[in-house]
């Protein structure tokens, strides 16, 4: 008999062995480092949901958590099709955020009735959020829902990203606003009136002219020719923590600490944005830097970040800045907890 038909007779014995009653072949077991195919990691029926891209690792949760979408037009609960509230167009949306007919108390509050009330439906168990957020959802929306999901007890809120082909998540704390609660000095960002234009305006002050208008020079130095002028240092008072703080601004990346504003190039306390845009663009190379600095001045076991933004800021420049502010660039720990603030 050819060694063809020999082969050809075995397969077929084998296939027919397996299709018997109480038999089962053995399964194919895959590489688990291997990445899945995108079709596979991509959540189906979510429609309108453009998700950020970001660097984090960890696993996407499957079970005991409700789904919160955020698309560019509506909000849903536990499926697209479940639109509890509209948003607004995207203009309305960084101004005001959700309409003020579905807050309790106008278009300054952060609460969503209609979010509330759909969230009340949960059964006992763990109060988890998985949330897949537009990338484009401007900040003010992002923190309304952030806030009425903290609101409601869902003490930890898993947004979900893009990692290559596959899906992770980070986990954010929820912000607090109102006396009383434990967080309220880490998650309730209090900023001075008019700080993120004063800080913008100081930024641009003091960068060095170029190009023809520049002054020349009139002679050999007088003084120091090279580093900031002196100021405040950066490191908080004898026992102080640091409660560190980024803001996102239209200018760059402020940074606040317990000893004040963090002043253009990180270097002291004084004016201006702690890290300026370059060429229009956010630095996140630069900001990582910064806070590997500022790292030193943390107290044992501070290891969070407060991150606020102007109301306008998308969401795929908070996932970003998350990147940045999480870990170094060696890809050690900075500072790991990051609390969604409030500006105000």
């Amino acid at each position: 008999m050819p060694a063809g038909s020999s082969l050809t007779i075995i397969v077929l014995m084998l296939w027919a062995i397996a299709a018997l009653p109480g038999c089962e072949s053995t399964p194919v077991v895959k590489d688990a480092g291997a990445p899945a195919p995108s079709a596979t990691t991509t959540p189906t029926g979510l429609f309108g949901v453009d998700l950020p891209s970001s660097m984090s690792k960890t696993a996407v949760p499957k079970t005991g958590i409700r789904t919160v979408s955020i698309s560019k037009n509506a909000i849903a609960v536990d499926s697209p099709a479940n639109q509890v509230v509209a948003v607004p167009d995207r203009e309305l949306a960084s101004r005001s955020g959700i309409a003020a007919e579905h807050k309790r108390s106008g278009p300054n509050d952060l609460h969503i009735v209609p979010l509330a009330k759909a969230l009340t439906t949960s059964k006992k168990g763990p109060k988890e959020a998985l949330l897949y957020v537009d990338a484009q959802t401007p900040y003010r929306v992002l923190i309304e829902v952030a806030y009425t999901l903290g609101q409601s007890e869902f003490s930890k809120q898993h947004f979900v990203a893009r990692n290559g082909d596959r899906l992770a998540v980070w986990t954010f704390m929820p912000p607090s606003i109102g006396r009383g609660s434990k967080h309220l000095e880490e998650l309730d960002v209090e900023i001075p009136p008019g700080f993120l234009d004063k800080a913008a305006s100081a930024t641009r002050s003091h960068r060095p002219p170029s190009g023809p208008s520049a002054a020349p020079s009139t002679g050999p130095s007088t003084g120091p020719s090279s580093g900031p002028p002196a100021g405040p240092s950066l490191a908080p008072p004898k026992g102080v923590r640091l409660r560190l703080t980024t803001l996102v601004t239209g200018e760059g990346i402020a940074i606040k600490t317990s000893s004040g504003n963090v002043s253009a190039g990180c270097k002291k306390i004084g004016s201006g944005v702690a890290v300026p845009k370059r060429a229009g663009k956010y630095d996140f190379a630069t900001l990582t830097d910064c806070l590997t600095r500022l790292k030193q001045y943390r107290k044992a076991g501070e290891d969070y970040v407060t991150l606020s933004a102007n109301p306008d800021v998308d969401f795929q420049t908070i996932m970003h800045v998350v990147d940045a502010v999480r870990f170094d660039k060696n890809g050690k720990p900075l500072f790991s907890t990051v609390h969604l603030g409030v500006a105000r």
